[in-house]
């Protein structure tokens, strides 16, 4: 009975292992972009995609192309961000089924950035610091104001200290906990990069508690590229210049000889 046993499994064939490789907090806000997963194959992971059967979310079976897309390198499978606006907010479970084994990832669905609504920016305990670096030759401060959700909260209310040139940190603090944001006004001539700025940090005009801002100065051509890229651009124009100057003076030289 026993040699019987061992000889039904091995006779049976194994289930591939796979995983999910993408991020596993992967959230998708209404009216944004796609979620993608990465999806590697215990071993032979060249064999991933063709062994791929079908996908599901909350049980139900997707639609190839208009739910989701899939790609070779392993398993790329994007959810469509039309399909997603579709889902009730809150968590769900993409399933992902091949031939031979099966994964489960979570996502969540939540609603979409309304400007008027900051419940997800950092909550300060009892006070909210960031630091304001600037580049590009100035040492001023800027100006800040300090809104929590449903209204203003100070205008100049910060504790300024300046850290070293061109290097300010700014305090404010709370008789109780605020759900806060600021914004700021560069001086003209100047513009904002966010560092470490928490859920907002691809939001332009907010900046979570902790939060890093980086303000360089704009070229006067007003392009708002990379200010170390644009000198660049000027020293290699202007060396074009040079070079088109000499040769129109050897050109004039040759004329009168």
């Amino acid at each position: 009975m026993l040699s019987f046993t061992f000889a039904l499994n091995k006779s049976m064939p194994k289930r591939s292992r796979y995983t999910d490789e993408s991020d596993p907090n992967q959230n998708h806000r209404l009216q944004e972009g796609d979620l993608i997963f990465t999806i590697k194959r215990s071993r032979d992971d060249q064999e991933t995609f063709s062994k791929f059967d079908k996908a599901l979310v909350d049980n139900n079976e997707l639609t190839l192309n208009v739910d989701y897309t899939k790609a070779s390198g392993s398993l790329i499978l994007t959810l469509i961000a039309a399909y997603l606006d579709t889902l009730a907010l809150g968590e769900h479970t993409l399933t992902v089924l091949f031939t031979d084994g099966r994964v489960d990832s979570r996502f969540t669905v939540s609603r979409a950035l309304d400007p008027t609504i900051f419940d997800d920016v950092a909550v300060p305990s009892d006070s909210f610091t960031f630091k304001v670096v600037w580049k590009g030759g100035s040492d001023r401060n800027i100006d800040f104001t300090l809104y929590r959700k449903g209204g203003t909260v100070y205008r100049h209310g910060f504790d300024k200290q300046k850290l070293g040139s061109g290097e300010w940190k700014y305090s404010a603090w709370f008789s109780s906990p605020e759900i806060c944001y600021v914004l700021e006004t560069p001086m003209e001539g100047y513009q904002i990069l966010y560092e470490n700025v928490g859920v907002y940090a691809q939001v332009t005009d907010r900046c979570c508690d902790g939060g890093t801002i980086t303000i360089h100065k704009v070229p006067r051509t007003g392009d708002t590229a990379n200010p170390a890229l644009w000198m660049g651009m000027v020293v290699i124009g202007a060396m074009t210049l040079c070079g088109v100057a000499v040769l129109s003076k050897r050109r004039k030289e040759s004329v009168t000889k």
